[in-house]
């Protein structure tokens, strides 16, 4: 948290408590995409079998963090973002897009208890738990649509700082983690056609000749 706040400090030119509130929204992305990307680690190396379960906990600390953002906006703009949404249904975009991924979020914590996988059987579960990659398919185009300009400024070289503005870095960070998520099938794949291969006895060639002196 506090190198995310470093950072927004340098990206701004100043830090306040409205910095403070979208720095919680960078650190539970960062959070989220760790702890997705723990899972395909393991897949790859076998170094971060034994600390697997960190990956559960680095998932709850970004919803909670999710979840003081959210708060915390509703909390400084009530109107805009407890009264008009909640209230009087009147929500905009990228509420929605925030709403769907709280909800997706909330599954996740729901199902991560430890009691779960015997309730649904561990298949199922593990199942369940790969739908929160759902969350980039509304994460980045929400990201788009409150920084999108300042995602053009940087490209640019109009923008006023050298640095990438923060949503653009978390959303790069998602797309990495889905490619890599994405890298283990193809290899899972061909580890099981290669030892196929391997284990697959020879077949005998019976010449001609041999048939032939057989028959005799």
């Amino acid at each position: 948290m506090t190198l995310w706040s470093i950072y927004y400090y340098f990206w701004q030119g100043f830090y306040n408590f409205g910095s403070f509130i979208n720095a919680l929204a960078g650190i539970s992305a960062v959070m989220i995409a760790i702890s997705f990307a723990f899972g395909t680690f393991t897949f790859y190396t076998d170094f971060l079998d034994t600390k697997l379960a960190y990956r559960k906990y680095f998932g709850l600390v970004g919803y909670w963090y999710a979840m003081l953002h959210v708060s915390l906006l509703a909390a400084l703009h009530p109107q805009e973002n407890f009264v008009n949404p909640v209230l009087k249904g009147i929500i905009t975009q990228d509420q929605q897009l925030g709403a769907i991924a709280m909800l997706i979020l909330t599954f996740m914590t729901v199902i991560s208890h430890e009691k779960v996988p015997v309730l649904i059987s561990p298949k199922l579960w593990r199942n369940s738990l790969r739908l929160g990659y759902l969350i980039y398919i509304v994460f980045i185009p929400r990201a788009i649509l409150l920084d999108g300009p300042l995602w053009s400024a940087w490209f640019e070289g109009v923008s006023e700082s050298l640095l990438l503005p923060p949503s653009l870095i978390a959303s790069i960070l998602g797309i990495l983690v889905i490619v890599f998520r994405l890298s283990a099938p193809p290899i899972k794949f061909f580890k099981k056609s290669l030892i196929r291969v391997k284990t697959t006895p020879p077949v005998k060639v019976t010449s001609s000749a041999e048939v032939h002196t057989k028959g005799l």
